[in-house]
């Protein structure tokens, strides 16, 4: 198979299942067992070996995906790192996440292990490791949360540098760089830079720079 070579490996499609389907420059590489899998671009799901049901668009998107299941990425360098690699069972890591955006979930150092995510921007959750059931909605959104759960972030930077969990965010830089846990910003810079000393209390603050910590 040559670098150029454009791909349409649909074998066995009656009887025996569909191969993935690959379209691009230096495609799937070394799958064996998986199906149900279609990429578009330079090394879009390049690794990807036992996974399955996996969308791919992009260059770069889910490159290093070897074992995940039922991920969805748009844009160049969407989901990049994600990988089933770290768990007993093919796909229950790193699996079920909708990334679409340039470098959405797109981190290239860590390997992201966790599920059940979605990040809409451009680098929404880009540094998101194992942290599962997040909601990212614009620029930065959730930017360098890696290990919170259960957030919700919305807007340009909202959640951008937190490590909480089970907090929302709606707003320009709400809860940007905040700790906060069980918490709710609203409004622009709402709870921004709040630092929480209880995971067991929760902060409110609506409104322009409501909560806000200088």
């Amino acid at each position: 198979v040559t670098y150029r070579e454009l791909n349409l490996n649909i074998n066995d499609f009656l009887g025996q299942g569909i191969r993935p389907l690959s379209l691009g420059f230096n495609r799937t590489n070394a799958y064996s067992h998986t199906q149900w899998n279609f990429g578009i671009g330079t090394n879009a799901l390049f690794f990807q070996q036992t996974g399955s049901d996996n969308f791919a668009m992009g260059n770069q998107a889910l490159r290093t995906s070897t074992s995940t299941l039922a991920n969805v990425a748009i844009g160049n360098g969407a989901l990049y790192s994600a990988s089933g690699a770290n768990s007993g069972q093919a796909g229950v890591y790193g699996s079920y996440n909708v990334a679409i955006g340039l470098n959405a979930m797109g981190s290239t150092v860590s390997t992201m292990t966790g599920g059940y995510n979605v990040a809409l921007g451009v680098n929404a959750l880009f540094n998101n490791s194992s942290g599962g059931a997040n909601f990212g909605l614009g620029y930065n959104a959730l930017y360098f949360n890696s290990i919170g759960n259960s957030n919700i972030a919305i807007g340009s930077s909202a959640g951008s540098g937190t490590q909480g969990a089970d907090s929302i965010a709606i707003g320009t830089l709400s809860g940007n760089n905040s700790q906060g846990i069980n918490s709710v910003a609203i409004g622009k810079s709402a709870g921004e830079f709040k630092q929480q000393a209880s995971a067991t209390q929760g902060g409110v603050a609506i409104g322009l720079n409501s909560g806000r910590t200088f």
